[in-house]
């Protein structure tokens, strides 16, 4: 196949994965943008609840980072992403640690509702995010399929994140 019709073939997959998905970049851009701007900005959430949720908070975080970057070096080197999606899905079930610690135990905690609205929007951006970056990674893999991009092997992921040797790759 020549590189025009493979690159045509490529444009309008990604073209395909944007519709079924509803995956606009610049929602996904947008939505880290307010979270950005909301962290940014004095908000009235209490320190109490802050410290209760900057833990989970910072797990969805780094992990959403850590998976953005996997699937960005995926990208560079032409490499299927290998730990993306174990780290796209920590994010995943920590946003929902949070937003269920919200629910429940904080709920309970506080008498005045308005004090855990600004945590509330806050984890509800993240979670958009981390809803984001999946859709980002599923694009990531069929980009990956449809460019046959080369599969890492388990040694060299290891290599490369010593944290991740236990960490099966396909």
């Amino acid at each position: 196949m020549g590189a025009f019709s493979w690159s045509v073939q490529v444009w309008s997959s990604r073209e395909t994965l944007l519709k079924d998905w509803e995956l606009d970049p610049e929602k996904c851009a947008y939505r880290i943008e307010a979270l950005h701007d909301y962290l940014n900005t004095e908000n009235q959430t209490p320190q109490e609840i802050r410290s209760k949720i900057q833990e989970e908070s910072i797990k969805v975080s780094s992990e959403f980072v850590k998976g953005l970057k996997e699937l960005e070096m995926a990208i560079k080197t032409m490499t299927t992403p290998s730990a993306a999606i174990l780290h796209i899905t920590r994010s995943k079930i920590a946003a929902k640690n949070l937003k269920f610690m919200l629910n429940t135990e904080l709920c309970k905690e506080i008498s005045d509702l308005l004090e855990v609205i600004p945590a509330v929007t806050m984890a509800s951006l993240l979670a958009d995010v981390v809803s984001c970056s999946e859709k980002i990674a599923e694009s990531v893999h069929e980009l990956a399929s449809l460019a046959k991009f080369k599969s890492m092997k388990p040694e060299l992921v290891a290599e490369r994140k010593p944290g991740l040797r236990n960490v099966e790759c396909s």
